[in-house]
């Protein structure tokens, strides 16, 4: 489709494609005659959940888009949610049912009446005009008590001022990406409107503030009773441990093992150190020995001397225990030094009763006594000191044994109440941690859960512009729009042949011509031009294909046979033209038409060279055209070079093959206002294989448009406007 048919489209259809939206124009007129006038209001409300300042606030913090986007979706949908806007809903009714007139500032003249005469009086008796706290609490009392009361079907029903539909079509939205919430609302009454707002904001306001808190709370209840009891569990944790020192008096474990540990190393080093010069000195008592004579020996082995050197042992013995025992003090007691002095009064007494066997002079081995003597008593002394020594060492030793049983499995026990300890520990500063973070966050809600009210509601003094005249206008551009679209689609989706491309590409039959529809009431067209000059063209194309097909000194007749596939195609009117137009070429034509029964009377209005004959049962027999004559009773008076005959439509009735066969040429003619089907594309198939394919088409009823493609520029009057328009959409200088 092109832009010069799109316009033929409109052009055609104009009485419909302007009525259709005035018709819809004034509709909506007629029925926005009682529109109502509408008022808005509207307040911003700062949240501070993007940019607020508050106790978790930290230099340089970035922005959570997500989180905040979270927030303000969570706070829209908590302003639109239905136990907003019902609690809403009841306030107001509660508000103006307490008014004892119609007060502007709340509701209108008209609507405080409206409620009077609606509200029943069970209703009325439960408002307490001196508290609205206790008139909301009846209305909300009456409204839970079941699904059949005045005041939850006033709710849930459709009341223009208090029902959920009407209060749900309040508007929320974020300014911009702000801080900031802008609620509007519109209805009917200004008054209303601006107490809706009101109410709505109070009441979202506390149940956010609720939600908050009571999320906070319930989390630092939860903190606080495990904190307690975490604290119990380690003070007796604590105590355990206490006891348990107590009853083993232990000081401090770790410092306590690590100096037994110390000091037992330190005794084994010692206890080995002595061994090694007591068996130095039993060595060398025993060489000494060996060198002194009999009488020396005896001499040394003398009862005073045996009981000066015992005495000697006991005192070191002493001296070596006391000196173990008293190891932490750094200055020896008395105690300590009157034994060593009597150790030394002792010794020298020793040594002046062996000093006595000098007078002898010499040993076995010649060596002078007296530094043989003098060397025996500094290893006797030695000897006994060491043997006293390792007697306490040891004894010393088995005390370490005993206090190694005794620390050993303390140990394991203490560890095991330090590990309880710890654990609880951790778990109670961990949980405290935890509580104080809690704690922060409940004063952080307190703070930032409190909304401000930056633009109060106001009260609306003019109502909004009304849409009337818009809806009218959309109104008549939908119908507009609606019809040109009805008709572009049609076009589009239209199953008629139409055109002669669409009839040569469903029939691939070859087009003789097209005769176009003759509209009689356009005074504008030359109908007769048109139908006369189109004819010529079909009559032309036959001929020369006639001429073409056969010999020009050919002595039989040229027979042509009109068919259709349906009835009602024009067959008879198309061949009668044709037909006369073969006269007027000078030629001898022959018509022959068919008709149902036997009566004559038809061919009182023939032509003289025009004929009918009868269909009967028996057509389909016909051999020839001889024998079509002569079964009719038909003579010619005369030779006929061009002879025409109409047979019934091959769809709808039977038709003589062997005629078909030895036509000429068959026409076929098809009217172009009616679709190509399934039956007629068989039925033309097996036609074409009876003729042999000497077939040419013939599309009636055109559209005079599709003209312009045979003979050119259509001649008819056209206003100067038109010609310039169809010259601009043809892109012509000349038209």
């Amino acid at each position: 489709m092109n832009l010069l048919q799109f316009i033929r489209i409109l052009l055609k259809n104009i009485v419909i494609l302007f009525v259709v939206p005035i018709i819809m124009s004034i509709l909506v007129f007629y029925l926005t005659r009682n529109e109502s006038k509408l008022y808005t209001s509207e307040t911003i409300i700062y949240t501070g959940i993007a940019s607020g300042y508050n106790i978790e606030s930290k230099g340089g913090d970035k922005v959570d888009f997500f989180a905040t986007n979270n927030a303000f979706d969570n706070l829209i949908n908590m302003i639109k949610s239905r136990e907003t806007l019902e609690k809403d809903s009841i306030s107001l009714l509660a508000q103006n049912l307490m008014l004892d007139k119609p007060v502007s500032k709340y509701i209108s003249y008209n609507s405080y009446n409206e409620l009077q005469q609606l509200v029943p009086q069970n209703i009325k008796q439960v408002v307490d005009k001196t508290s609205f706290e206790k008139t909301y609490n009846n209305l909300l009392k009456i409204k839970n008590s079941n699904e059949q009361n005045f005041v939850y079907e006033l709710i849930n029903y459709n009341h223009p001022h208090y029902s959920f539909n009407a209060i749900s079509k309040i508007n929320v939205r974020r300014i911009q990406s702000s801080d900031l919430l802008q609620i509007s609302y519109k209805t009917d009454d200004p008054g209303i409107c601006m107490q809706t707002l009101i109410l709505v904001t109070k009441c979202f306001s506390e149940n956010y503030r609720m939600l908050k808190e009571v999320q906070t709370d319930d989390v630092i209840h939860y903190f606080e009773e495990q904190v307690a009891r975490t604290s119990n569990n380690l003070k007796q944790s604590e105590d355990e441990l206490l006891n348990f020192n107590k009853d083993n008096k232990i000081i401090n474990y770790y410092e306590q093992t690590k100096y037994i540990a110390a000091k037992k190393e330190d005794l084994d080093v010692n206890i080995l150190e002595i061994q090694m010069n007591y068996a130095s000195a039993v060595n060398t008592l025993k060489e000494l020995e060996k060198k002194l004579t009999d009488k020396d020996k005896i001499f040394l082995k003398s009862e005073e001397i045996i009981q000066k050197r015992n005495k000697l042992a006991a005192i070191n013995s002493r001296i070596s225990l006391t000196e173990i025992y008293n190891e932490d003090n750094n200055k020896e007691n008395e105690n300590l030094k009157k034994l060593k002095q009597e150790a030394d009064l002792l010794q020298k007494h020793l040594q002046d009763d062996v000093s006595q066997l000098y007078l002898y002079g010499h040993s076995r081995e010649g060596i002078p006594l007296q530094e043989l003597l003098s060397q025996w008593l500094t290893y006797s002394i030695k000897k006994e000191e060491n043997k006293s020594s390792l007697d306490v060492l040891f004894k010393r030793k088995n005390e370490f044994g005993a206090i190694y049983s005794q620390f050993a499995p303390l140990g394991a026990t203490m560890k095991r109440i330090e590990r309880k300890i710890g654990v609880t520990e951790n778990e109670y500063l961990e949980l405290l941690h935890s509580l104080t973070l809690a704690k922060l966050k409940q004063q952080n809600v307190q703070l930032s859960s409190t909304l401000k009210v930056v633009d109060p509601p106001f009260f609306p003094l003019k109502p909004q512009a009304s849409k009337r005249k818009i809806l009218v206008v959309v109104a008549g551009l939908m119908g507009f729009i609606i019809v040109l679209i009805t008709l572009v689609l049609r076009e589009y989706f239209d199953s008629s042949i139409k055109t002669a491309d669409r009839m040569f590409d469903k029939t691939n039959i070859p087009l003789a011509g097209i005769f176009p529809f003759i509209n009689i009431k356009d005074k504008n067209i030359d109908n007769n031009y048109l139908s006369n000059r189109m004819i010529e063209l079909i009559s032309q194309n036959i001929k020369k294909n006639l001429d073409k097909n056969y010999k020009k000194d050919i002595q039989n007749s040229f027979i042509v046979l009109i068919f259709s596939t349906k009835n009602k195609d024009g067959k008879t009117y198309i061949g009668k033209l044709i037909t006369d137009k073969f006269r007027e070429f000078g030629e001898n034509a022959y018509f022959l038409n068919y008709c149902q029964s036997s009566d004559k009377s038809y061919n009182q209005n023939l032509h003289q060279d025009d004929a009918c004959y009868i269909i009967d049962n028996e057509f389909f027999k016909i051999n020839s055209f001889e024998h079509l004559l002569l079964t009719n009773n038909i003579s010619l008076n005369k030779y006929y070079k061009y002879i025409f005959i109409e047979i019934p439509s091959i769809i709808n009735n039977l038709y003589p093959a062997d005629l078909v066969k030895d036509a000429s040429l068959s026409l076929l003619i098809t009217r172009s206002n009616r679709a190509w089907s399934k039956a007629d594309t068989y039925a033309l198939d097996v036609y074409k294989e009876i003729s042999n394919n000497k077939i040419e088409s013939v599309l009636n009823g055109v559209d005079l448009e599709q003209l312009e493609s045979i003979i050119g520029e259509i001649p008819k009057k056209r206003s100067f406007l038109r010609k310039q328009i169809k010259k601009l959409l043809l892109f012509k200088k000349n038209l």
